[in-house]
């Protein structure tokens, strides 16, 4: 990485080396969840309508967690919003597991995606890295993000 690249943060300038020296892990992830987006190139439509519903379906969850106050001992008018809840949670499961996830793998085995590992030993630098090699240290809780192949935009953090 670059010692001139810079980073700003509420107003103030870092090099971007020594501000990842000093980041956690968590805030790493946090900042690069954040890079997450979507692009023009055709071939990833239907992954990115796949996506969309995924995230639509997530923020129905949140929403609904969010009315309801214990969901040990549900208030009367808790219950309804709980079962609404756990039926959007399984149709979201279902959602990822069984159309997201396969087509996303099908998109990385027809090279329309691409694979990126975030060595945390060496400040976060980006390596490109085969399938193979994002299962195994998926397995050891490392960091792998997924890019387009033709335009590069990072459009989801693997985990």
């Amino acid at each position: 990485m670059c010692c001139h690249l810079k980073i700003k943060i509420k107003g103030k300038v870092y090099n971007i080396e020594i501000f990842l020296k000093v980041m956690d892990r968590e805030e790493y992830i946090s900042l690069i969840r954040e890079l997450n987006g979507y692009c023009d190139c055709k071939d990833l439509e239907a992954l990115f309508d796949l996506r969309r519903k995924v995230v639509f379906l997530d923020e129905n969850c949140h929403n609904l967690e969010n009315s309801i106050s214990d969901f040990e001992n549900p208030k009367q008018e808790e219950k309804v919003p709980l079962i609404i809840l756990n039926e959007k949670k399984a149709d979201l499961e279902n959602l990822i597991d069984n159309q997201y996830y396969p087509k996303l793998n099908n998109f990385i085995e027809q090279k329309k995606l691409k694979l990126y590992y975030h060595n945390e030993k060496n400040n976060y630098k980006k390596k490109e890295i085969s399938s193979v090699e994002a299962h195994n240290l998926l397995e050891q809780n490392k960091i792998i993000t997924i890019h387009c192949y033709k335009c590069d935009q990072q459009i989801d953090l693997a985990n």
